[in-house]
């Protein structure tokens, strides 16, 4: 799915702040149309599930951030936190910048899965 005029996706954690981060935000200022993988890494590499998406990024507005967090955030589990705007806005190290449209997705799964396999 990854062209090579495409950036590159980058894992969320690995962002921190910084040169790297504002880098990575220029990036997708300069062309939003990104790629993405969501998978669950504490799954043994014998049993990957992913989801591929091809996807448009923008910037929240500041002033729809509340509404971002509340859907973002509504299910969390396993002791993640749920952020509030403030936790994401100003200095804070952590930034709620982007969310993303996705008009085309793949799912990967195993043939051997017991429920979505062949």
């Amino acid at each position: 799915m990854h062209t090579p005029s495409q950036p590159r996706g980058s894992p969320v954690g690995s962002l921190g702040s910084g040169a790297w981060a504002v880098q990575h935000s220029d990036n997708v200022l300069r062309q939003p149309e990104i790629t993405a993988v969501i998978f669950d890494s504490s799954v043994p590499p014998v049993a990957p599930e992913a989801v591929y998406l091809n996807a448009t990024a923008q910037q929240v507005p500041e002033d729809e951030l509340g509404a971002e967090c509340a859907i973002a955030f509504r299910t969390v589990g396993g002791g993640a936190k749920a952020f509030a705007p403030g936790d994401l806005t100003g200095l804070a190290a952590l930034r709620l910048s982007y969310r993303a449209t996705a008009p085309s997705y793949a799912v990967h799964i195993r043939g051997s899965h017991p429920t979505c396999g062949r």
